[in-house]
């Protein structure tokens, strides 16, 4: 049976998990996401590293805030480079400093939207998700992010 790792477990673990750089970032040496984030099991499941390291170092993060990077290094961990803002902000930051991984997204919020309502008006159809996936020239992994409301959550705020 899994369990939550306690405080204290998880501050050891996260502690012994990052190397300090001359530029003062904390960089997770361990195990990272598909998309280069530092990530770290907490017992139950796997999580930010640099999530955990606010929390851990600020506290709690209200729910709709992302924890952002000041340094614009994804595995960075240091508490003094990290704040919370929205998907929004953290978007709008990236683009003024020029960090974006690509220039354009290939969903614009009006596909999104549409995704959104096919799925309302279709929720049982099976392989709705590759469907999509194909008719937006995307990625099956796209449209479920969009579908579990993991990506582009600020279309309709």
């Amino acid at each position: 049976m899994r369990k939550l790792l306690s405080r204290e477990q998880l501050q050891e673990k996260f502690h012994a998990r990052y190397a300090v750089t001359d530029s003062g970032c904390w960089e997770w040496v361990r195990g990272k996401s598909s998309s280069g984030y530092g990530q770290i099991w907490d017992g139950l499941k796997q999580r930010g590293s640099h999530t955990v390291s606010y929390e851990l170092h600020i506290g709690k993060i209200p729910s709709g805030l992302f924890v952002c990077h000041q340094c614009d290094n994804k595995i960075c961990v240091n508490p003094e480079h990290l704040f919370l803002g929205t998907c929004k902000e953290n978007a709008e930051d990236m683009v003024r400093k020029g960090k974006q991984a690509r220039p354009h997204l290939k969903l614009k919020d009006a596909d999104v939207l549409a995704i959104w309502e096919m799925k309302r008006r279709f929720p049982s159809i099976r392989g709705l998700g590759t469907f999509l996936a194909r008719w937006f020239s995307v990625r099956d992994t796209a449209i479920n992010n969009v579908l579990k409301g993991r990506n582009r959550r600020d279309v309709c705020a």
